[in-house]
Formats: structure tokens, sequence, C-alpha cells
């Protein structure tokens, strides 16, 4: 009961009691079934959606955005996406908070990110960005204020800015705080017989039931036995890596200025991927701290679907890629040639041509492997 979050459940059960089927005809386990494919579907696809619309507003290029949307619909994780998990729900909630804080619709934004908060404990992360986002904004208030009445009014509007700011991170904290207040309740307000977590600091009763059933903590998972899960996971990981290297390597003025720098260009800008041509620094620490996160006191197996569902950088990174030789080869970026395999396949660099094979190869292998109950990401 503690180990996930209440949103996507409740969801189950609230959608699979209203479907109109008697029990004489599909069972309320079957109905939760059919709901959660039909949901997550649902989810996946609003997901896709979101992030075209990110893309297009961060990027401003259709071409692009559309290839992103087309990758993320086959991402290496995409079997999570239609099975009863979290990740549709949660990339559905966490992109479209995304493209609305991208377009300074803060009240939308927050409550997208309360939504991914309520349905992973990993959601509460996101109000980094809207403390980021608010540092942008009052930064570029402060220096665009030059005489003492513009002075005296930019002090008003960054005291409305820092107000607006802490209200949205305590509504995204709200429900991790919710679930674990409510833990604390149920099980450590008894006399006799209280639980030993209970008496931490901190008592965190989804912690604990991740450190106690499921291992979760620093370096917990690293045994020799679970050699072939960090294969498993490598190929996203340095995907993920690749991207990040590249945009700081390419960009060290960002990280310098935080990214906070908004009229810099880069003097390299032809000879960058697509994905480092912008700023896009919050998203680039953000994606570097769920990836040494997830390699430092995860199940390493779930970087792939964590990471994917998470940050839209790794589809960014491998979109990247492939609209750089597809676009040298002036190709038409579709489904029909992007699934092509003679289509594409000719004009892709080695780099692209690994993405194309890591994509397909986890989408056939994954699919098999989880409809058979065999460990998968």
């Amino acid at each position: 009961m503690f180990a996930f979050f209440p949103m996507f459940p409740a969801m189950l059960r609230g959608f699979a009691s209203i479907l109109p089927f008697p029990d004489t005809l599909l069972s309320f386990y079957s109905r939760l079934l059919l709901a959660g494919f039909i949901l997550n579907t649902a989810f996946f696809v609003g997901a896709t959606v979101a992030i075209f619309y990110l893309t297009m507003a961060i990027y401003q290029d259709r071409k692009f955005a559309i290839l992103c949307s087309i990758l993320f619909s086959f991402n290496p994780a995409s079997i999570f996406f239609s099975s009863n998990y979290t990740e549709a729900l949660y990339s559905f909630c966490v992109f479209n908070g995304l493209f609305h804080l991208e377009k300074r619709s803060y009240f939308l934004a927050t409550s997208f990110f309360v939504g991914a908060s309520a349905t992973r404990s990993n959601g509460t992360v996101n109000a980094g960005f809207v403390a980021y986002y608010a540092i942008k904004e009052i930064f570029s208030v402060a220096s665009n204020s030059e005489n003492k009445v513009l002075q005296q009014w930019t002090a008003f509007k960054i005291i409305g800015i820092l107000i607006r700011t802490a209200a949205s991170c305590i509504l995204i904290f709200l429900p991790f705080i919710a679930f674990i207040t409510y833990g604390h309740g149920k099980f450590c307000s008894q006399r006799d017989g209280v639980p030993e977590w209970c008496e931490a600091s901190f008592p965190n009763i989804y912690s604990h039931v991740q450190k106690q059933h499921w291992d979760v903590g620093l370096f917990m998972y690293y045994r020799i036995r679970k050699i072939p899960n960090f294969i498993l996971a490598l190929p996203c990981a340095l995907l993920v890596a690749y991207g990040i290297f590249h945009y700081l390597r390419a960009n060290r003025i960002q990280i310098v200025s935080l990214g906070l720098l908004t009229d810099y260009t880069n003097s390299k800008h032809n000879k960058l991927l697509e994905f480092a041509k912008v700023n896009v620094f919050v998203y680039v620490c953000h994606s570097l701290f769920l990836l040494l996160f997830g390699i430092c006191f995860m199940h390493i197996e779930v970087i792939t679907r964590f990471l994917f569902s998470s940050s839209p950088l790794p589809i960014w990174v491998a979109s990247s890629l492939i609209y750089a030789d597809t676009k040298a080869a002036d190709i038409t970026l579709s489904m029909q040639n992007l699934l092509g395999y003679s289509n594409i396949f000719p004009v892709l660099s080695a780099k692209s041509k690994l993405v194309y094979f890591y994509f397909l190869l986890y989408i056939i292998v994954g699919t098999f492997m989880h409809v058979n109950y065999l460990p998968w990401t």
C-alpha cells in the first residue's frame, strides 16, 4: 500500500468501477486491467502530444518536434507506458507542466506538477523547475530596472514572484507530505508495537518500505548477480550522459551563468546537436540529478523508464542525432520513413544507427519479456 503513491491506483479503481460491465461478464480484477489499458493509452498519447508542444515552445522547429514525438511513441520503455504502471500518467503530468511553465502559465504548470508528485515520489523534484524559472524571472526583472521608480516597482514585483513561487513549491510538496503524514498517523500513533522507523528523526514510511522490502538505498543494489541489470540500463545511461557532456562542453558559459543569460549565442551553433542549440541548462541539470540518483540509489534497470518518463532530454538527444542525418540527406520525417528500415538506415551515422537499434531492440525484446513475466527495465 505504501510502496506507491495514490493517484494512479485511485484513478484506476474509480474508472474500473464505472465501466459498464457486470461482474458476470468481467470480474473487478479484469475491469482494473482494462481500465489501466484505456487510461494509460490515453495518457501516453497525451504525453506524446505534450512533448511535441514542449519541444515546439523551446526549439521553434516543427520537424524536430514531430521527430521527438514519434521517437517518444516508440521509446525503449514504451511497454511500461502501455501497461499498468505510472509512467504514462507521470510523463503526461510532467511534460504538460513543463510546457505550461515555458509559456509562463504558472497555475496550470503547478497543477500538473502537483499531479506528478501525487503519482510518484520523484515528482517533488519538479519544484526545482518552478524555483529556477522564478530565479530567471527575478534576474531578468532586476537587470531591467534603471531609475528609482522602476526599482521600487521591481521590488514589489520580485516579492510577488517569491510569494507565487513559494506557494507553487508548497503545493507540489503537499502530496508527499500528506502521504507520509497519513502513514505516520496510521502506524506511529499507537501505544504498543510502534515500528522502529517511527523513532527516526524524520519518520518516512515510503522510504522505510522502499529500503526494507526492495533494498533501495545508497549502493545497496551493487551486487555481482545484478550485473546483467547494469548492462540492461547502460544504453539509456550512456545516451543521457552523452547528451549532458555534449551540452556542457559546448555551452561552458551556461555553467558559469547557471543558464541565466537569455541573450547568449554560441559561436559553435552550427556544429551543435539540435537540442544543444538553445538554453536548456535546467533540463540538463535535472537529467544529471536523476541519472546520478538512479545510479546510486535505485534498482539500476529502472533507470530506462525512470528517465524517459521524467525528462524530455533523452528523447531530445536521440532525436538530435537522427535529425542531423535526415536533415543533411533531405529525408522527410514521417512515421513511415522512420520505421521503414530501407528508407532511413543508409543515411544514418554510426551513432544514429546505435540509437535506432537501441529503440527498436528494446521495444521488441521488452514487449516479449514483460508480457511473459520475465525481468526487464
